[in-house]
């Protein structure tokens, strides 16, 4: 899988976003430490943003936790950035022959069947952000609750064509 593929929660990204800033911050200082003295340990605020590594670990094993939970459904579960209402959330989707099921690590689950869905609009962003190496599909109900999700471009054109093959009288947008 491609690095832009990857969510910031994935292992390798969590790595990175936790070593490098910290690694950048002892050099530049080191770098800047004989010219600049103690204004040079200014430089080490840098390592502050080894704190977003530290988070989206979190986050990583909260998605492993829900992986697990949804690996024992039926279907093809896949990681997901998915917005149910107001809420925007790291998650799983699992993509079953009759429902679509929504599991994100916080709030709760919501299942949509494929019969109800009315439209589905595919997307290169997902609330106001830009999916880079992932599409996104907002789902229109009869209940019209805002529901959206992104996945992996691989996972997204099989996805795409099944739902575009289940119900063959929704609207794509």
């Amino acid at each position: 899988m491609a690095m832009i593929e990857k969510w910031m929660w994935d292992r390798e990204m969590v790595r990175i976003w936790t070593w490098w800033p910290l690694l950048l911050s002892l050099i530049l200082t080191a770098a800047f430490f004989p010219t600049q003295g103690t204004d040079a340990l200014y430089l080490l605020f840098i390592a502050c943003f080894s704190l977003m590594g530290v988070i989206y670990g979190f986050v990583g094993k909260k998605v492993k936790g829900v992986m697990e939970k949804a690996s024992k459904l039926p279907g093809e579960a896949a990681e997901s950035l998915m917005v149910i209402g107001r809420i925007q959330s790291p998650g799983v989707v699992v993509f079953k022959d009759t429902e679509i099921v929504l599991m994100p690590i916080v709030g709760e689950t919501v299942t949509v069947a494929i019969s109800d869905i009315t439209s589905v609009k595919e997307t290169g962003w997902l609330n106001g952000k830009k999916l880079w190496g992932k599409r996104g599909f907002y789902l229109t109900t009869p209940e019209k609750k805002k529901l959206g999700f992104a996945v992996v471009e691989e996972i997204a054109v099989r996805w795409s064509y099944k739902l575009r093959h289940a119900v063959p009288e929704m609207r794509f947008k």
